[in-house]
């Protein structure tokens, strides 16, 4: 890789706590256009992540983020991945003066697993778009990759954590401002909307 990228984690009895430094020779030179959850980051600079909790090879989740905070997940499983998934996790990213920050909390409730093993295989990949270059930790090899398990890597002393019951709950705002000048359309329309999401 012509641009290091450090990965630190850590745990608690609530959640999993990733710490990523993804340093560059050009601080401003880092490309995130896409800020919409779920989008595909087919021009963006990004950081990609994959667990698999049972530590099967086959199935696992799937995380990425690009430098402008686009959070995005899957799951994975033997007949593809499914997007239409979404996570409860948080993540935030920070710009600054060696490349940028991003530091990832994941909820052990938002995961499925066996609390009686203590490790799981884990793969990370960077893409610096402008070099067009992926760093990848393990299975870096053309018939391996990120998403395939089986070639992932190893975190192990995770114990003593519990998926809780399940349920988060989120309250939300919405408030949003519309105008179309072109199609004659010159004040604002203004709409709002609030709410309590429940995920189980």
């Amino acid at each position: 890789a012509t641009e290091p990228t450090e990965v630190r984690i850590v745990y608690d009895a609530a959640a999993l706590y990733i710490g990523v430094t993804a340093y560059d020779s050009d601080p401003n030179g880092w490309l995130g256009y896409q800020r919409r959850r779920d989008e595909f980051l087919a021009a963006d600079d990004r950081f990609q992540w994959t667990i698999d909790t049972f530590l099967d090879g086959r199935t696992g989740y799937f995380f990425e983020m690009n430098p402008s905070g686009l959070m995005a997940d899957a799951l994975l499983g033997v007949n593809g991945n499914n997007r239409q998934w979404d996570g409860i996790w948080n993540a935030r990213t920070r710009h600054t003066t060696f490349g940028w920050v991003i530091e990832i909390q994941i909820p052990f409730r938002t995961l499925n697993f066996n609390p009686d093993n203590d490790t799981w295989g884990i793969n990370f990949q960077r893409t610096v778009r402008r070099k067009s270059e992926d760093s990848l930790w393990m299975g870096w090899a053309r018939n391996q990759g990120l998403q395939r398990m089986a070639n992932a890597g190893r975190v192990s002393g995770i114990s003593n954590v519990s998926q809780g019951h399940g349920l988060d709950i989120k309250p939300y705002g919405l408030l949003v401002g519309d105008a179309a000048p072109a199609r004659g359309q010159n004040n604002f329309i203004r709409d709002q909307n609030a709410g309590i999401d429940f995920f189980y």
